[in-house]
This record gives structure tokens, C-alpha cells and sequence, in this order.
């Protein structure tokens, strides 16, 4: 999981792929201190406790991780299975005996899964409540 972000580090600052490694751990290993140090030492540290969150850092990468980035991650893939993906590629991971299935397929990931996965995630980042209230 390393990779990707040392690969970028080379393309964008000089230097060998050693270092760039041991830059890109180092950091990931800090920012990766407040979720551990949440159980022991710092588990009535809330960093956004001024804008109503109360949560310690291990809640807060929990909460984004379960109820953000999930549901972004389950969007992108609907929207690129839906959108992106040829027919040729489609028609060769579907049988030939199912000609149908593929329409039904297509127009979940392009319609229906986008919308509920819009859904579930006004759900889970602002809550039905809160729109509620301003209507």
C-alpha cells in the first residue's frame, strides 16, 4: 500500500526510491500515531471537539473510513463499471447464454447503484435529520 504514494513522491521530488520509501513510512507512520496513542495516552484528545465532533483521532479515521470513503469507493466503482467499461469487455465476462443479464447489469451500475450510493451516503455524512430541518 506503500507504492502508490512512493511512486508519486519520485515523480514529483528528486531523488533515490530508497529515500523516497523512507520519507513516505516515516510519515505514515506518525500520522498513524494518533490512532494508536487513542487507546492509551491520548484517548480524551478530541482535535475537532471546536467544530462538534466528539470523537478522538482512531474515531474520527474510523467514522471517515466506514461512512466516507466506502461509500465514495463503492460509488467510483459503480460509476466506472456503469460508464467506463466497453461492451467488449462486458459481453466477455458475461456468458453467451445470458444475453440478457448484461442489459440489466449495465443500467444497475449506471442508474441504480450511483442513486442508493448517493443515498446512503447523504444518510451517513449529513443525516436525514438535518435536511429535514431546513425544509
Amino acid at each position: 500500500m506503500l507504492e502508490p504514494v512512493v511512486a508519486w513522491l519520485e515523480e514529483k521530488f528528486p531523488g533515490k526510491r530508497k529515500q523516497m520509501a523512507l520519507v513516505a513510512g516515516f510519515a505514515i507512520w506518525i500520522l498513524g500515531l494518533g490512532s494508536v496513542l487513542s487507546f492509551s495516552i491520548m484517548a480524551d484528545v478530541e482535535p475537532l471537539a471546536f467544530m462538534g465532533i466528539e470523537k478522538n483521532f482512531f474515531g474520527i479515521a474510523d467514522y471517515t473510513v466506514a461512512n466516507v470513503l466506502a461509500p465514495v469507493n463503492a460509488l467510483m466503482i459503480a460509476l466506472f463499471a456503469g460508464w467506463v467499461l466497453s461492451n467488449k469487455v462486458v459481453n466477455e465476462e458475461f456468458a453467451a447464454d445470458t444475453p440478457n443479464w448484461k442489459i440489466y447489469w449495465r443500467f444497475a451500475n449506471r442508474f441504480l447503484a450511483p442513486a442508493a450510493l448517493i443515498i446512503v451516503l447523504i444518510d451517513l455524512v449529513i443525516g436525514w435529520e438535518y435536511i429535514l430541518q431546513a425544509w
